[in-house]
């Protein structure tokens, strides 16, 4: 008894051993990439060499299945900072889509795939004028190509849920798009790639009219009244003080359909009370102006970087 309780301690510390000297790190992620526990996460994260400095830092998400679902490179290994290539792929393997970052920013060009492996879109993204992205190429889900050298016309189900016209690589005119089974429908106006306007239908008839495609939370007094804030309000533990505790703590929450701070997390901590602070600290702070997109509220994440100090 005594050798096989020997053994499994052994055991044990050989796997704890090896964790640390492969240096990953897993997390687990719901459907819309937020930390979540186990359990209850639809992907969970692979970020390969965590505990060293050596930047970039791979990044692997995997479905429940234990398939790959993503990879690529990130700047920053608390959040994704993409960088390079990065490639997305189906439940079963097939690759779904691949766009190369600067800055989590896409640049250059992009295409997509259906999930039997045929060719959907080949397009690039870039900033010229008020437009991102160009469509060069475009197949429909019966290997019909509708879009030849940046003019065409597009119906589509899979990367654009909806139908419009393509010219010289930009939406033009009118485009449609239906969601939630039909109850929602969608009429945008496009001129040489710009978004002009947009009216919303719902299930019952209601119109939404909007000019923007969409609107990032902020703060009712502004981004520099919010950092003041956290900056004023912030306090430094006992222990901290006398540990002389410096770094960054970098939080994450959810800014809900009434402008709430909800959901906040901490995913890069500092310990001796600090990452208690910032979660009080950011919680304490007033009402937001919420996101929009295409006229409706809608909730949005957000990360905040505290930087620390020492000793104050």
């Amino acid at each position: 008894m005594k050798q096989f309780s020997f053994l499994v301690l052994w055991v044990l510390i050989s796997i704890h051993v090896q964790a640390q000297e492969s240096g990953d790190k897993k997390i687990f992620l719901d459907s819309i990439n937020n930390e979540v526990a186990e359990g209850s996460h639809t992907y969970y994260r692979i970020i390969r060499n965590y505990f060293s400095e050596n930047k970039p830092y791979k990044v692997q998400d995997y479905y429940k299945s234990g398939n790959l679902r993503m990879e690529g490179y990130s700047l920053d290994k608390d959040r994704l900072k993409q960088t390079g290539d990065f490639v997305y792929y189906y439940p079963d393997g097939e690759k779904k889509s691949q766009c190369h970052f600067e800055n989590s920013a896409p640049v250059g060009k992009y295409y997509t795939w259906y999930e039997n492996g045929n060719p959907e879109y080949e397009g690039e993204y870039f900033e010229e004028g008020n437009s991102k992205s160009k469509i060069f190429q475009y197949w429909d889900s019966q290997n019909n190509k509708t879009v030849i050298d940046g003019n065409g016309y597009i119906k589509g189900l899979n990367s654009f849920y909806g139908e419009g016209s393509v010219k010289n690589g930009y939406r033009e005119g009118e485009w449609k798009s239906e969601f939630n089974h039909g109850k929602v429908k969608i009429v945008e106006t496009y001129v040489e790639g710009k978004f002009i306007s947009g009216v919303r239908t719902d299930q019952n008839n209601v119109e939404i009219r909007y000019d923007q495609f969409e609107k990032k939370p902020e703060p009712k007094k502004g981004m520099k009244d919010f950092y003041e804030f956290i900056g004023n309000n912030f306090k430094y533990s006992k222990e901290a003080r006398k540990e002389n505790i410096k770094g960054k703590i970098i939080i994450t929450f959810v800014v809900d359909e009434q402008g709430n701070i909800v959901e906040p997390k901490i995913l890069k901590g500092a310990g001796y009370g600090l990452d208690e602070e910032a979660i009080r600290v950011v919680q304490k702070y007033e009402k937001w102006i919420p996101g929009e997109q295409r006229g409706v509220k809608v909730r949005c994440n957000y990360s905040l970087p505290i930087a620390l100090s020492g000793s104050q």
